[in-house]
């Protein structure tokens, strides 16, 4: 209360007396002179605002002066002084307010000295307070506070429960206290967190700090009353500041070891890895403990702060690691981790080559190459195969198995070669054997698991069914090609009827419209016959591959033949087609025929490519059939004369002489095929009598059948049976001859037609050469004349004609290629693109001399001769070809490349069984790095060849990458270091060398080539050569 008053006072004694001091002395500002001036003008009216013009005048003198006079403006201001001079202008001033302040100061002052006597001691303290406004005072607590636990040292994590007591102050009356604030601080924060708490029914305030991870600090309040401040200091568990696993897998798996992620415990592995954990504490430990589910624990190893520990994992578990500190404490709440055995994956193996049921020869090696797959590798290959039908001999129960060698070193993924020899399994016409593979892996852990591939049947056929699927190959090819003829032929009629109703002036309607979907329909029906040819075509390929019933040359034809086919697809054609329909709707009476015509000139040359490759079928088919017939008399008399062995043996069971005699019957009835099979070529051959030896071929046939050759086989069956094997022997000599004699004459038919289609198609080019090369000589005569002719010259008319005439001349030489082209491949797409482009410019040129453009007719004249040098150019190089045996040689590249992987696979197959050094074996390696070396030789001389001829080129594409690693094999076979790296360097280039071989004959491999296609001539143009 004495504060209050003193303070009250303090503020009433500077107002009334401390303020108007400092105003008089002038410390604070009182009035100013223009406040005043205005005072006076409201006390005085004679004066009002002069007296404040005044002022102002006199404070602003310097600035008005340049304005106004100087001299002028104190006139003025002396003149209002004396005006003034007389007044007294204190008059105004109240003096009411003085006085007040003087009475009120004298009872201020009085009061102060009152309480210093009646107050001393609170007056002094009072203001001293006053006097030290910035510290701090306190007052006596109200309250004593009991804190349980007061300071304490806890372990981190755990709950600890506050009990607070509050103890009034004696001399103090408090009515009971009902709540109490809890203060808390945890590090790091830096404000406190109050919790307010109720007393519960000892009259205690308590709370529970829970999970305490940090020290705290804490105290109780009530009101403005505040206890000590107590401290809960935290001491720390042992935790894991580092976990690591590293990995050691099972030495067959040949993985390197494997380090997780830090804190990465899971662990997914094969049954037999070690598994090592290393690990940092975040203190000093007493001892560590791998604990699992199983009840199972595992002492680790300490040093310091560091653990270790190691097992073998062998199933699925679970475990944590457990921690000791030298405190005895633990680590709470460790992590469990999950231990997964991965089980190691059966392998699995395909048969890649053949890769499906197949007919074989029977005297051939058969290449297979196997793929097996597996996580870590194998152990043992092996082919499987048993007699599943034969026409001598009963099935086979069990299989016989070949071990396949392969590189120790082999990864999860491999592809193994072997050549399978198949001569040692003594097949015979119709036997039938089934086979498969069978992989081991390399666990060593759990054991060996094993995998086998789909089973494949491997049939001999017998050369009458050969020849039977070759013929119906062939007559349903013949038949597509024909129907696909037609098909051309009626597309040609509905193009024509459309053209007729253009011609009547009749604009394009629904019914054209229709006509026009007809067409595109219709090629597409055509295009799918050709299709089938072509896929059949294909099939006569490979069959004749496969049994080697085809000589070089007609396998050459046929190869040729695969080619055109291909190249019959015209995308123009149909390109236009799609066109024709899309824009009927909204297509004009003059673009729809400028659009037939474009269609009319596709589909001639479509048409009549058709027709050429029936022409070239019949006669390759009639080469085919001679390739059958000695084919046919090669069989025989090879069965034959080892029937004339067995026989001569003269053995006396009966059984044996039964079947002697059967095997003879059936030889005879092979011999009554060859006749009724030589007849029917006959018959095929006089289709084309100029060109075929059709009466050399009716001599042989009639020969053997004055012979009585099939007769005489009979009764030598008929003897046999009989038991008169020393008769049957002589017979059988007489008959050998007569078969030898045949086959002599059919070779001789053979080369005599190859020979004679030859020397034709060679004088027929050296005879186009010349016709060529004269029909340049006329053109660059024109040339010269057109380019000499004066502007608008008659000559250039004279010119004209000429240069019709030409054109005349080089469209009999196109219908002579034309026909020339159904008989033989020589003339090429390079041929036909020159004589087409020298066509072009002749017309060219014809537009020019009508219009009597000379400089312009001489320029394409020169064109024209240019192409018509390149054309003869052309010719002749086929024509050298031809002469030296040559041509694109398509057959002879499969032979050679077809060797090339034989002679491999066998290299590669020896190499896989020499791992280890020995002398004898490093003699071994030497012996294959020669042979290695003379493949690479031929197959370097194979890519010159290739280099030089572009057809080649194209078909063989980029050998250099065999042979770079055909020299990089070479060398380690002769440093004697033969590694994996050895082994599948010899695997690549044996499957490098298969797809070249089989990318000759495929189907699809004319997709990697580049068509261009010439713009049409329209005027005067030839057929397609």
């Amino acid at each position: 209360m004495v504060i209050i008053f003193i303070a009250t006072s303090t503020i009433a004694f500077y107002w009334y007396v401390l303020r108007n001091l400092l105003k008089l002395y002038g410390i604070i500002e009182s009035y100013t002179a223009v406040e005043l001036a205005k005072q006076v003008g409201k006390s005085y009216p004679n004066i009002q605002d002069r007296l404040l013009n005044a002022l102002q005048l006199g404070e602003n003198l310097p600035t008005i002066s340049k304005i106004y006079s100087e001299e002028l403006i104190n006139e003025s201001l002396r003149t209002f002084a004396q005006e003034i001079e007389s007044l007294d202008f204190t008059g105004i001033v109240d003096t009411s307010r003085i006085r007040k302040t003087r009475k009120f100061s004298i009872i201020i002052c009085s009061l102060f000295i009152l309480l210093y006597f009646f107050f001393p001691s609170s007056f002094s303290n009072s203001l001293y307070r006053l006097t030290n406004f910035n510290q701090e005072f306190l007052r006596p607590a109200d309250f004593t506070f009991q804190i349980s636990p007061g300071n304490k040292v806890i372990v981190k994590g755990e709950n600890v429960e506050v009990l607070i007591k509050a103890i009034p102050r004696e001399g103090t009356v408090f009515n009971k206290v009902e709540k109490i604030s809890l203060f808390i601080r945890q590090e790091p924060q830096e404000n406190f967190e109050e919790i307010k708490l109720r007393y519960d029914s000892n009259n205690v305030f308590r709370t529970t700090l829970f999970n305490i991870r940090n020290p705290i600090e804490y105290f109780a309040k009530i009101s403005k009353d505040e206890s000590d401040h107590y401290y809960l200091t935290v001491l720390d568990r042992p935790v894991i500041r580092a976990f690591r696993i590293k990995l050691e897998y099972p030495n067959y798996t040949k993985l390197p070891p494997k380090t997780l992620d830090d804190f990465i415990g899971d662990v997914r592995a094969l049954a037999g890895t070690k598994i090592i954990i290393n690990g940092l504490a975040s203190k000093e430990l007493k001892s560590a403990s791998l604990k699992f589910r199983n009840n199972i624990s595992i002492p680790m190893e300490i040093d310091g702060e560091k653990f270790r520990a190691s097992f073998t994992l062998t199933s699925d578990n679970t475990y944590h690691v457990e921690l000791v500190d030298k405190q005895e404490l633990t680590n709470l709440d460790p992590v469990t981790y999950k231990l997964k055995v991965i089980q190691d994956e059966y392998p699995s193996v395909s048969i890649l080559q053949p890769g499906k049921d197949i007919d074989v020869a029977g005297n051939e090696s058969l290449p297979v190459l196997i793929e097996a797959k597996d996580d870590f590798g194998f152990t043992k290959l092996q082919l499987a195969h048993r007699l599943v039908k034969s026409r001598y001999e009963k099935p086979h129960k069990e299989y016989t198995y070949i071990q396949i060698p392969f590189s120790a070193q082999t990864g999860e993924k491999v592809e193994i070669s072997y050549l399978w020899n198949l001569k040692n399994l003594n097949l015979v016409p119709e036997d039938v054997l089934e086979y498969y593979a069978e992989i081991f892996d390399n666990d060593i852990i759990k054991g060996p698991k094993s995998a086998r591939s789909q089973t494949y049947l491997l049939r001999l056929p017998s050369i009458e069914e050969v020849f039977a699927d070759i013929d119906k190959e062939h007559e349903q090819t013949l038949e597509n090609l024909k129907e696909s003829y037609e098909y051309a032929r009626e597309l040609k009629k509905e193009i024509e009827s459309i053209k007729r109703e253009l011609k009547k002036d009749k604009d394009p309607d629904w019914q054209t419209q229709k006509k026009a979907q007809e067409m595109a329909k219709r090629y597409e029906e055509l295009q799918k016959k050709l299709d089938d040819a072509q896929k059949r075509i294909d099939n006569i390929i490979q069959k004749s591959q496969q049994q080697t019933v085809l000589s070089q040359e007609t396998l050459e034809k046929y190869l040729e033949l695969q080619q055109l086919l291909e190249q019959i697809n015209s995308d123009e054609l149909q390109n236009l087609l799609n066109q024709l329909q899309q824009r009927m709707p909204s297509i004009s009476k003059e673009q729809l025929q400028q659009m037939m015509e474009k269609i009319t000139f596709s589909e001639e040359l479509f048409r009549q490519s058709i027709e050429r490759t029936i022409d070239l079928l019949k006669r390759i088919q009639i080469e085919y059939k001679l390739d059958e017939l000695r084919k046919r008399a090669s069989e025989l008399e090879k069965a034959q004369k080892e029937l004339a062995e067995e026989a001569a043996k003269s053995p006396s069971d009966p059984q044996k002489q039964n079947e002697l005699a059967k095997r003879q019957s059936d030889l005879a009835k092979m011999e009554k095929a060859l006749e009724k099979e030589a007849q029917e070529l006959v018959q095929r051959m006089e289709e084309f009598f100029a060109e075929m030896p059709v009466e050399e071929l009716r001599k042989s046939l009639e020969q053997l059948r004055q012979n009585n050759l099939n007769e005489q086989m009979q009764n030598t069956s008929q003897l046999m049976q009989a038991g008169n094997m020393q008769q049957a022997q002589q017979i059988q000599q007489n008959t050998i001859q007569m078969l030898q004699s045949f086959s002599q004459k059919i070779d001789a038919i053979q080369q005599q037609m190859l020979q004679q289609q030859a020397q034709f198609i060679i004088n027929q080019l050296r005879k186009t050469i010349n016709d060529l090369l004269e029909v340049s000589k006329k053109q660059e005569d024109l040339k010269n004349q057109s380019r000499s002719a004066p502007a608008n010259s008659p000559q250039l008319r004279q010119n004209a004609q000429d240069q019709l005439k030409t054109i005349n001349d080089l469209n009999n030489v196109v219908k002579n290629l034309i026909e020339l082209s159904k008989k033989s491949f020589a003339i090429t797409p390079e041929i036909a693109r020159n004589i087409n482009e020298a066509l072009k410019h002749m017309n060219e040129a014809m537009i020019a001399l009508d219009i009597r453009n000379g400089i312009y007719a001489s320029q394409e004249q020169e064109q024209a001769m240019s192409a018509l040098n390149r054309a003869a150019i052309s010719v002749q190089n086929t024509l050298q070809s031809m002469m030296q045996g040559g041509g694109t040689g398509i057959g002879s590249l499969m032979q050679q490349l077809k060797m090339m992987a034989d002679r491999q696979m066998a290299i590669n197959i020896q190499t896989q069984q020499i791992q280890t050094m020995s002398q004898e074996q490093a003699a071994e390696a030497a012996r294959l790095a020669r042979e290695q070396s003379a493949i690479q030789k031929s197959l370097e001389e194979l890519n010159r060849e290739a280099q030089q001829s572009a057809e080649r080129q194209r078909i063989l594409g980029d050998l250099q990458k065999i042979v770079d690693d055909m020299k990089e094999v070479v060398k380690g076979l002769e440093e004697n270091k033969i590694n994996s790296e050895t082994l599948r360097k010899q695997e690549r280039i044996l499957s490098r060398l298969l797809d070249a071989s089989k990318s000759i004959h495929e189907r699809d491999y004319e997709k990697r080539r580049k068509a261009e296609t010439g713009k049409p001539v329209y005027q005067q143009s030839p057929a397609e050569l």
